[in-house]
């Protein structure tokens, strides 16, 4: 089981969602990993990196912007790092954490469990 979320969703406004967190920390305890899907620039990737384990969750894969695609919508680009890299282990999703409303769509026109973790 695999549960895709993005760190944006769990920090807003410099505001840390700790109920979400605990979420996705049970979560990933009981599942195969948790795929984090973000907009955030790879650049960024090192203070990604430490925020999210400041947070005491684990990840399996963290999946960043690249600078080629900069002026790429969010939606495309992760429907692109996810048909790259998440993809294959599509039966294994158990759901997806997302408050972008054009992600939300994207998600869920492809075929996976969605939840708006906007109110969470």
């Amino acid at each position: 089981m695999i549960v895709i979320a993005d760190v944006n969703d769990f920090v807003t406004d410099s505001k840390v969602r700790t109920g979400f967190i605990k979420i996705l920390i049970n979560l990933n305890k009981a599942s195969n990993g948790i795929a984090i899907i973000t907009g955030r620039k790879y650049e960024n990737r090192p203070e990604t990196i430490d925020q999210i384990n400041s947070y005491g969750l684990g990840f399996s894969w963290l999946l960043m912007r690249h600078p080629e695609c900069d002026d790429v919508p969010i939606d495309e680009l992760k429907k692109n790092l996810y048909e790259t890299h998440v993809k294959p282990y599509q039966e294994n999703i158990l759901c997806v954490f997302e408050s972008d409303p054009k992600c939300i769509e994207m998600w869920r026109g492809l075929g996976l469990t969605c939840i708006d973790c906007r109110n969470i």
